[in-house]
């Protein structure tokens, strides 16, 4: 499936989930070619994944402030 040199394939699930408060909070998995699926709560957790799973740090990376508005 990654026939393309620098190519990462992975699905990405994203979902909100009930939190009591006054805005619901945003949950969701990476799944990896192989089936194995890792869990994040939070965008900075999702940055750490994709950046173990070969995503480089001189591509588009958005800054702290504009992380937390992402899913607002």
């Amino acid at each position: 499936m990654n026939s393309k040199p620098g190519r990462r394939y992975f699905i990405l699930s994203i979902w909100s989930e009930p939190s009591g408060a006054e805005s619901d909070v945003w949950r969701g998995y990476v799944e990896t070619p192989n089936g194995k699926r890792t869990y994040f709560a939070t965008i900075e957790r999702l940055a750490d994944l994709l950046q173990t799973m070969g995503w480089r740090q001189e591509t588009t990376y958005l800054s702290q402030s504009n992380r937390r508005n992402l899913f607002k």
